[in-house]
């Protein structure tokens, strides 16, 4: 019930607001495809976020099911809500200004993890990547 109330909420400020910031429309290089864990201080399990057009992604970890949420990007700042088992989850993250990382803080530790575009992983010297087969 939290879940769909808090999404009908986001849906609707979505459908006032555009999904993709000026500032990605400008640059071209709007969040959509996915994004891989490159790397974090807290060894959390690697995951990665797969981002639609439309304002709507899948978390991934292997062996576990997928989580959807529903995103809105507003300049460097990211909001996603995810649907976690029924509990609606806030996560905020930053975007860096050439787009080409996501991060993430976590409340718990005072960490920061981040994220590149699945096909970055050498480039940026992930040590959380591991090959796509």
């Amino acid at each position: 019930m939290k879940f769909h109330v808090a999404a009908r909420a986001l849906l609707l400020g979505l459908v006032a607001v555009p999904v993709h910031s000026e500032s990605a429309t400008m640059s071209g290089k709007p969040l959509t495809g996915t994004w891989v864990m490159c790397q974090d201080p807290d060894h959390s399990p690697p995951d990665s976020l797969t981002f639609h057009p439309e304002g709507y992604g899948f978390e991934h970890r292997p062996d576990k099911p997928k989580y959807p949420f529903l995103f809105k990007e507003t300049g460097e700042k990211l909001l996603l809500l995810v649907n976690a088992r029924g509990d609606l989850i806030q996560i905020h993250m930053m975007v860096n200004p050439a787009r080409t990382r996501l991060f993430l803080k976590s409340d718990k530790t005072g960490s920061e993890s981040f994220y590149v575009r699945q096909g970055q992983e050498k480039e940026n010297s992930c040590s959380t990547w591991q090959p796509h087969f």
